[in-house]
């Protein structure tokens, strides 16, 4: 097929880019015959990753591809998988109603995830990056689709496994995914994308943009200032800007304005302040203060910021526009040109004004915000972390809390980690029940990224404080949620230690502590029955359904059933109270299991009234329990094969980070394997379970050996230390 010379955004030609443009157009066409990829567009700022984009973005369109487009930020400032939620949302809006019903499970998996699309409760990871790639190949059956990602260096982690994930699987797909990035900006050794992104371009075609030729850069000044330099200036341009093409338009429009280059030292900072220092004193004010909104702002929003009236920044923001620096979208907002533009003129504010100018970003965008603007929590939460000292220290934190929430709910664990982290820090050398909370949620946080040695030695500072300050609800508070959490990462054997604390705090004078309890379970019973009474006098139900929680936990044996089947009716009662559907699932789950064990035979009513409860709320960690429950049923019926097929579907819905739910579902395999009399797998899995620090891994081989009739019999302790 033969296509005349690119163009840029303007109808010219692309300059110095013909050998790029090639590539570009076969790597189309091999994914309009079935066969896509990632494609990588890499180079410095300015180099003109966005303009060959752009040329891609064109040519997709003319040949008649689906283009999604979706634009990463700063990754401080933006809800974790933004990029991905802009797709979506073009997706979206560009499939057939036909088409998106095709894929209902993964379309109504999306209805979750994106802001705004109903309860968005936490969805398994594999589950999420599963149903992304499943609408891009379904909306390719139609039509071929292309998925354009730009600044990548900007993304959030969880962001770039997802791509790295669905490049993957979309290479014999007529799906191509264009990305462009300045890896030169990941590779130092702390940067959190470095391994992820090498990943990437080992598997992905890369393009790498290198500056432009004499002829070029010549060509290139005469189209932006109208007239030709000669061979002298050219050369002098060219030594200075590395043939960069931002640079050398920034370049050419000083020289077009009668300013001597020879001075100037080179680089892009240095000529970019020249020609804003070319701006009238209120103009370059009002896009300093702009700076800090981001590189995309509302004009109300900059006004209430700098304290002027809109008219008075939309003249100045038309000044600005005039001198290339921004552009005004059809949305209404304002966009720098480029974000070298905006990193210019924030750098070039004194550190003072630019935490005062944070501060008041807070106060403007709680004015003029829209509530149902997705990035306004995040938002927020970058300002207050970035005030420091200028915004009240209980509004940042809670402020970053709030975004923490807000992350948890989108399944951004790795984003709502660094919120509770930074809310931590701006608490500073505060010695508060307040601090203790915070360091448990942000341990737990850590967990579901699977940074568990990070989890613990978080829970050491708060264990440490919480035992200091004395307050024997806290404790047990502390000591509870440690009982709960993986113990994979308790390298100090923590869980233990603080649990014989909060058991020591929560004691009566009174009490005989000769037989102090030495197991975990017996310790946490105690602690458990302490929390739960302190809680109830108190009226505290965040406490009480952790003390409730753990008490069901450690209150598990053969005599235990009808008590446990009480303490769960009312951790059911206490979650509807407080709003929490995901506990209140658990906890019906528990009431079933204790009628089964008593042998009630209307446990299968808590069961179904468990199901309803899933099916209602409709989120995907509510289902995912349900079909482990439902997994559970059918190996208690002899239905081995329903029974192994939702467990095998639980665990491509889970999450990677929580361990528990890995050895759990190594047991139950095991389980269905033994009732099965497949012995010899079922021993395999052992090696499995001890790797994933199951707790009862030698209980488990030794049924193992019991129920194949191998092992000797050994004597079974009873009650009081009898043997029988």
């Amino acid at each position: 097929m033969t296509l005349p010379p690119a163009e840029d955004g303007t109808g010219q030609t692309l300059l110095g880019r013909d050998d790029f443009l090639c590539s570009v157009r076969a790597q189309l066409e091999r994914t309009r015959g079935g066969h896509g990829g990632l494609l990588l567009i890499t180079g410095e700022a300015g180099i003109g990753k966005t303009a060959l984009t752009g040329r891609v973005v064109h040519e997709a369109g003319r040949a008649g591809m689906t283009v999604l487009r979706g634009a990463c930020w700063s990754a401080d400032g933006t809800p974790g998988y933004w990029p991905w939620t802009q797709v979506i949302r073009g997706l979206r809006r560009s499939m057939p109603t036909e088409a998106w019903e095709a894929a209902p499970e993964a379309a109504r998996v999306m209805g979750k995830v994106l802001p705004g699309g109903g309860t968005a409760e936490e969805t398994g990871r594999f589950e999420l990056f599963d149903a992304v790639t499943t609408l891009l190949v379904t909306a390719a059956q139609h039509r071929p689709v292309l998925v354009v990602l730009e600044d990548v260096h900007w993304a959030d982690t969880a962001s770039v496994a997802l791509l790295e994930f669905a490049a993957q699987h979309v290479s014999l797909e007529r799906v191509l995914i264009v990305s462009t990035c300045r890896l030169v900006e990941v590779e130092r050794p702390d940067h959190p994308l470095r391994d992820r992104l090498r990943s990437l371009v080992a598997r992905a075609t890369t393009l790498t943009l290198t500056g432009l030729g004499a002829a070029d850069v010549a060509e290139l000044m005469r189209r932006t200032v109208g007239c030709a330099p000669d061979g002298a200036l050219v050369a002098d341009v060219l030594r200075r800007t590395g043939g960069n093409p931002f640079f050398v338009q920034e370049t050419a429009r000083l020289w077009a304005g009668g300013h001597q280059l020879r001075g100037m030292p080179p680089g892009l900072h240095a000529s970019l302040q020249q020609r804003l220092h070319l701006l009238d004193g209120t103009v370059a004010d009002c896009l300093g203060a702009a700076s800090v909104l981001g590189r995309r702002f509302r004009t109300d929003t900059l006004a209430s910021l700098t304290g002027t009236s809109s008219e008075e920044v939309r003249r100045w923001l038309a000044q600005a526009a005039d001198a290339q620096l921004v552009a005004h979208e059809r949305s209404g907002d304002v966009l720098f040109k480029h974000d070298l533009v905006r990193e210019t003129l924030y750098g070039a504010l004194d550190a003072r004004r630019v935490r005062q100018l944070h501060a008041a970003a807070v106060r403007a965008l709680r004015s003029t915000a829209v509530p149902q603007d997705a990035t306004l929590p995040v938002e927020l939460a970058r300002h207050a972390h970035l005030a420091f000292e200028e915004l009240d220290r209980d509004e940042a934190v809670e402020l970053l809390l709030s975004a923490a929430r807000h992350a948890e709910s989108r399944m951004a664990h790795e984003e709502a980690a660094g919120h509770y982290e930074r809310a931590l820090d701006r608490l500073g050398e505060e010695t508060s029940a307040r601090r203790v909370l915070l360091g448990l949620h942000f341990g737990t946080a850590l967990q579901m990224v699977g940074e568990h040695e990070r989890s613990w030695r978080v829970f050491t500072d708060a264990a440490a404080l919480a035992r200091s300050l004395g307050d024997p609800l806290l404790m047990g508070r502390t000591a509870l949620t440690l009982y709960g959490s993986d113990g994979l990462g308790d390298t100090t054997v923590l869980k233990p230690r603080v649990l014989r604390w909060a058991y020591e705090q929560g004691r009566t004078a009174s009490e005989d502590t000769s037989e102090l309890p030495l197991s975990q379970t017996s310790l946490a019973r105690h602690v458990a029955a302490a929390v739960v009474a302190g809680a109830r006098a108190a009226g505290d139900d965040d406490t009480l359904h952790i003390g409730l929680w753990a008490r069901l936990q450690s209150e598990w044996g053969p005599r235990a059933a009808v008590d446990r089947r009480a303490l769960a009716g009312e951790l059911v009662a206490v979650s509807r109270r407080r709003g929490d559907r995901w506990t209140e699932h658990v906890a019906m789950s528990m009431c079933w299991v204790a009628a089964l064990e008593a042998g009630d035979p209307r446990f299968m009513e808590d069961f179904h009234a468990m199901v309803a409860l899933g099916a209602a709320d409709g989120s995907a960690r509510l289902r995912l329990h349900s079909v482990i429950d439902h997994s559970i049923i059918h190996a208690l019926t002899g239905r081995f094969a329903e029974a192994t097929q939702l467990l095998d579907a639980s665990e491509s819905m889970n999450t990677p980070g929580a361990n528990y739910y890995r050895y759990f579902s190594s047991h139950h395999r095991w389980s269905l394997l033994v009732l099965r009399g497949r012995f010899a797998e079922a021993r395999r899995l052992l090696g499995t379970m001890r790797a994933q620090q199951h707790p009862y891994v030698d209980l488990v081989e030794a049924l193992t050996d019991l129920e194949a009739g191998e092992g000797q019999a050994a004597p079974v302790p009873g009650r009081g230390g009898r043997r029988r």
